[in-house]
């Protein structure tokens, strides 16, 4: 009788916490408890914010993680896919303090996995995690794997969301070089059955340099990032660079490159400063790594075109990738990759002149979950230390290669395999590179024919009006809030000067296309220390949590200028 009181408790409980899961009360059934013990060793989570949990167990690991969980600024998240498992749980006299402590969460999978994960992660998009056990170890592996990816992509979008304004300084100053700009997306097929040669910056590079030299005239080669600064160091010149990194590091290595002539391929997001370590021909092509303010600027300028990198999936984060994108809609056959080793080969990350300190080390390379260390075969066979973002970045070229069936990609590089891909050396393939053309002057006419030829000076006073208008917007949204406050008027649901400044708000320009996705990025950071969903959130809360949105946004609308 005492299990039933316990059990009907926690149920109410869980669904007043999560209501959209009611439908549990018409499934209920009351297992025999069956526990396993389990051995759980204590680790050191001190630098985690976040730790998932596969199976909702009240065991010696909760004991543990509850005192871990004390601190501020941390998350425990449960995931449980069993239903009995569940109401096993909700037995236990310890379930109701862990539903109702606000920083702990539970999440039942009841619909596709990956839809599943994601809404959870895009809600945490903390890249200090650790992820344990409490159930089977065969389903615990797959799922561990699927959460460490999605977090190295919900991470690395929430950041790039809420620290847009950075990417907007990129954004404006490479804009002004669109007017100086040839046309990528108008080369379609410009160099169809060409072959290209796609270069890494892999360990493996080195062993075909001879080879490169030999072939300037008889493939088209293409370098990007790190790889245009190897390539130079090793004297070989690629016929383009492609630029896309918006990072500070890309315009370091690219400071070291000796090829200041050479066409460099760019998106309106890369350092602002990396175009000004190259004299020769800017090439502006169309893909989603432009961000959503490309769009804008395509859109009032009337650039027309396909993205480029449109059949490339979300984890295709690298400039390698894009690279086979650009070489499939030249229409290069074959396509061959050349250093893109994806792995620690030797101990070491890049090939020679790129970085001085090259070789793997654990303090340096262990950031975040996107760095832990796995052990794959490579193409000879051999167990070779790579991370996980190389994995995720293999995999994505290997799904691009899926999705087209007489796309002929040969591998020759050394390091982790490539599925879809053949692999040979470039000695043994060297022969298939027979015919000689003059490429660069065949590529100095392309260029010549496909200037943009485009004045943008009128559309930054458009997007400087835009922004003050938004940032009048927003102060005025504040000093309603704050009158609220003042007035202690906690239980108003709103009010008409909120609701018509947000209204115009909403149809400017600099909302739309600069600040749309900063603000859902910073609503789910102040959720994670508001806890709006908590049954302590009160309404006093809640307009203070308006209050320091605003606040926040108003912050980031300044930095744009």
């Amino acid at each position: 009788m005492k299990k039933n009181k316990v059990f009907k408790k926690n149920l109410d409980l869980f669904v007043k916490r999560y209501p959209y899961f009611i439908f549990f009360k018409d499934f209920v059934t009351l297992p025999k408890k069956n526990k396993k013990k389990k051995n759980f060793s204590f680790l050191n989570l001190k630098d985690k914010e976040v730790v998932y949990v596969y199976g909702l167990e009240i065991n010696d690991m909760y004991f543990f993680l509850k005192r871990w969980i004390e601190k501020k600024n941390r998350d425990l998240i449960f995931i449980e896919e069993d239903k009995d498992n569940f109401f096993l749980f909700l037995q236990e006299e310890e379930a109701y303090e862990i539903i109702k402590n606000p920083n702990i969460h539970i999440y039942f999978k009841y619909e596709d996995e990956d839809l599943f994960l994601d809404k959870i992660i895009r809600n945490f998009p903390l890249n200090k995690i650790e992820i344990l056990n409490n159930s089977e170890e065969k389903k615990f592996l797959k799922i561990k794997e699927k959460i460490l990816r999605k977090v190295v992509y919900h991470s690395a979008s929430f950041v790039d969301s809420l620290y847009s304004y950075m990417n907007f300084k990129n954004f404006k100053e490479n804009i002004k070089k669109l007017n100086k700009s040839f046309f990528v997306n108008s080369l379609k097929d410009k160099f169809k059955n060409i072959p290209i040669i796609i270069c890494g910056a892999g360990t493996s590079l080195e062993k075909n340099i001879d080879l490169l030299k030999k072939l300037d005239n008889k493939a088209l080669i293409i370098a990007g990032g790190s790889a245009i600064t190897a390539l130079s160091y090793h004297n070989v010149f690629p016929h383009f660079g492609v630029v896309i990194d918006p990072n500070l590091e890309e315009f370091e290595r690219m400071k070291k490159s000796t090829f200041f002539e050479i066409p460099i391929l760019y998106t309106t997001r890369v350092h602002k400063d990396v175009l000004t370590a190259f004299n020769g021909a800017l090439g502006y092509f169309k893909s989603s790594a432009g961000g959503i303010e490309a769009k804008w600027i395509e859109d009032r300028l009337n650039i027309k075109g396909e993205l480029i990198d449109k059949k490339l999936d979300r984890e295709a984060f690298s400039v390698t990738t894009m690279n086979l994108a650009i070489a499939k809609f030249l229409g290069g056959n074959p396509i061959i990759l050349c250093g893109v080793d994806l792995s620690y080969n030797e101990g070491r990350r890049y090939c020679s002149g790129v970085v001085s300190n090259n070789f793997f080390s654990k303090n340096k390379d262990l950031k975040d979950c996107g760095d832990i260390i796995f052990e794959k075969n490579n193409v000879k066979g051999k167990k070779v230390k790579t991370n996980l973002r190389w994995i995720m970045e293999a995999d994505s070229i290997s799904s691009y290669i899926k999705n087209f069936k007489n796309l002929n990609i040969i591998n020759v590089s050394e390091g982790i395999e490539l599925r879809g891909a053949e692999n040979r050396s470039l000695k043994d393939i060297f022969k298939i590179f027979k015919e000689e053309i003059d490429l660069k002057g065949y590529i100095h006419n392309l260029i010549n024919d496909s200037y943009l030829n485009l004045d943008v000076k009128k559309f930054f006073f458009e997007i400087k009006k835009s922004f003050l208008r938004s940032k009048k917007n927003v102060f005025n949204i504040l000093k309603e809030i704050k009158k609220i406050i003042d007035n202690k008027e906690f239980e108003r649901e709103n009010s008409s000067g909120i609701i018509l400044e947000e209204f115009e708000l909403e149809r400017e320009v600099a909302y739309n296309y600069f600040l749309k996705e900063a603000k859902d990025a910073f609503i789910r950071y102040l959720h994670r220390y508001y806890k709006p969903f908590n049954e302590g959130f009160k309404k006093k809360d809640h307009w203070n949590m308006r209050y320091d949105y605003w606040k926040g946004i108003y912050s980031i609308i300044k930095k744009y200028n």
